[in-house]
């Protein structure tokens, strides 16, 4: 029922209709909008757990690359800090 009322609202059927016909609050309705309409980026659709899930494994990624830069700064620095403490010149 949440699902086919979604597909009412993104077919265009106004909201308040919807509610009315399936006898629940225009807040019910808006949440069920917000779990399970599908977001569409280009030719790709993803239902809102599945974008979550790409949202939460891009944000890691960002992370584990932030640190290897990170790791390579450090790296760099104490290289050249060694080469200074054992030629000062």
């Amino acid at each position: 029922m949440k699902k086919a009322a979604v597909q009412r609202y993104a077919a265009d059927e106004s909201i308040p209709a919807i509610c009315e016909d399936l006898q629940v609050a225009l807040s019910t309705l808006y949440r069920w909008i917000k779990l399970y309409r599908n977001i569409e980026l280009g030719h790709h659709s993803y239902s809102p757990l599945e974008f979550d899930a790409i949202s939460r494994r891009l944000i890691k990624a960002e992370h584990q690359l932030e640190i290897i830069r990170l790791t390579e700064i450090i790296s760099k620095n104490a290289t050249t800090n060694a080469a200074l403490f054992l030629d000062p010149n």
